[in-house]
Parts: structure tokens; sequence; C-alpha cells
């Protein structure tokens, strides 16, 4: 699926279910928000290593800008500050209130700047193999 945000489309796929049901009603699941390594790689990196996360919650896979199923532009602007203004633009637009955000790699790097500049918008921080 593409999300048309900010100045470009961002692809993203989602796996497992945000509702899980607890006798006769239905109860919010987490949601994650997995940010893949590179630059240069896509979300396929991540699978299906990171499926297991939909037991326990939605799972949302995205590619960077200008990686994998994004949409290319002006090369200028892959840079982790744009990928921190493009996840958090992702998670207005899919209206996610808080997100668990998985990182590996130069994801990591995404996820720690991300939660560092919009504390209110993630519950948890998962980081695996990264830099600082």
């Amino acid at each position: 699926m593409l999300a048309t945000i900010r100045d470009t489309e961002i692809f993203f796929d989602i796996l497992g279910s945000a509702l899980e049901p607890a006798g006769s009603e239905l109860h919010h699941r987490p949601i994650a928000f997995v940010s893949h390594g590179g630059p240069g790689a896509d979300h396929s990196i991540m699978r299906p290593g990171m499926d297991p996360l939909s037991e326990y919650s939605q799972v949302v896979f995205w590619d960077h800008r200008g990686q994998g199923r994004s949409a290319r532009g002006d090369i200028s602007r892959y840079t982790l500050d744009e990928n921190v203004e493009d996840l958090e633009a992702l998670r207005v637009h899919l209206g996610v209130e808080k997100i668990v955000s998985v990182g590996t790699s130069y994801g990591g790097m995404v996820a720690m700047a991300h939660a560092a500049r919009y504390p209110h918008s993630v519950s948890r921080l998962q980081l695996i193999v990264t830099g600082k």
C-alpha cells in the first residue's frame, strides 16, 4: 500500500490484526512499526524474521523514502531527518496514537531519533544491532 505523505509516497505493508477478541469484546493490540536497515534496503529484509511479532501486535513494515517500493525523488532528501519525519507522518496518516517502534541497524537509528523527537508517539522502543 502507498501513503501519500509530506512530499512523497511511502510504501507500507501490514501484518496481523489491530483488534483481538476477549470474550464478547474486542481489545486493541499494540501496533509495531518496523524500520529496516540500509540505506539501500527495504522492508523485505525484515521478513520473515519479524513476522512473529504479529502474534502479539499488528505490524507495519515500511520502506524509507526512495527505498524499496517507496517513491523515488531528490536523493539529497534521503536523510535520517527525512526518515524520522516520514515515520511520524505515516503514524499520523494511519491514525495510530502510539507505536511500538522497532528498528534494526540504520532502522534503529531512525527509531531512536523518532522516539527522541516525538516521545509522545512511542510507547516502546526496541532496538536491534544499531548505532547510536
